[in-house]
C-alpha cells in the first residue's frame, strides 16, 4: 500500500511542476583538485524559498552530493 502511495504522490508531483526546466550548459570534466564552476538556468519556477543541490555522477559510480545554494 506504502508504494502505491508512493508511486501516486511522485506521479502527481510531476504533473504540477511539469513546465520547470533546469539547463546545465555543459557538461565539465576535471582533474581531482582543478577548480570547475557550476551554473544552470532554471524557467517556469522562482526559487525564492527552495533549494538547489548539484548532485554528481562519475560514469560507472553512484551519485555523490557537491553542494547547495
Amino acid at each position: 500500500m506504502f508504494v502505491l502511495c508512493f508511486i501516486l504522490c511522485l506521479s502527481l508531483l510531476s504533473e504540477v511542476k511539469s513546465d520547470i526546466e533546469l539547463v546545465q550548459p555543459s557538461t565539465e570534466i576535471k582533474s581531482p583538485g582543478e577548480s570547475v564552476k557550476l551554473s544552470c538556468k532554471t524557467s517556469g519556477y522562482t526559487f525564492t524559498s527552495s533549494w538547489i543541490n548539484w548532485i554528481q555522477q562519475v560514469p560507472g559510480k553512484g551519485l555523490q552530493w557537491i553542494g547547495a545554494i
